[in-house]
């Protein structure tokens, strides 16, 4: 039961360690088994965030490029007005991955920016951060991990 978890950057290697070709070591798969992904950076491919830092090798670290079947669930928060990362991406991953038979949830928040997710940024009273994380516990209970 480990799940990968991060926000923007993080998030990205969150998605990175869940969609990259498993490989196992001492028995212990090195691939999570969920991903909590909040405004992720997962599309590095062209048109994508970070293209100009992976160039031509976004295929190897674009998460949105190495969806397969064997893919951990996801849940992915990610506010309308993100000035990084795009509805349409968010949408393309979750759709992608539902292709492959993967499960992925994809929760909007509108008019939210980059980063809203936490406590303090947009929301003073915590609302928005409450929200993320019951649907975060909600989902880890549907996978049986939290009673």
């Amino acid at each position: 039961r480990i799940a990968s978890g991060g926000g923007s950057a993080g998030g990205h290697l969150a998605a990175y360690l869940g969609t990259m070709d498993d490989e196992v070591v001492d028995g212990v798969s090195r691939k999570p088994a969920a991903m909590l992904l909040f405004n992720p950076v997962y599309d590095n491919g062209p048109g994508g965030w970070g293209t100009a830092r992976v160039g031509d090798a976004f295929s190897k670290y674009s998460p949105m490029h190495n969806i397969t079947k064997d893919d951990p669930p996801s849940i992915v928060f990610l506010g309308t007005k993100d000035n990084l990362i795009p509805v349409a991406t968010g949408e393309r991953f979750r759709d992608k991955c539902k292709e492959s038979g993967v499960r992925s949830e994809l929760h909007l928040y509108e008019g939210q920016p980059h980063g809203f997710f936490n406590a303090k940024k947009t929301d003073g009273g915590g609302k928005i951060y409450r929200d993320t994380m019951e649907k975060t516990v909600a989902f880890l209970e549907s996978l049986g991990w939290v009673d």
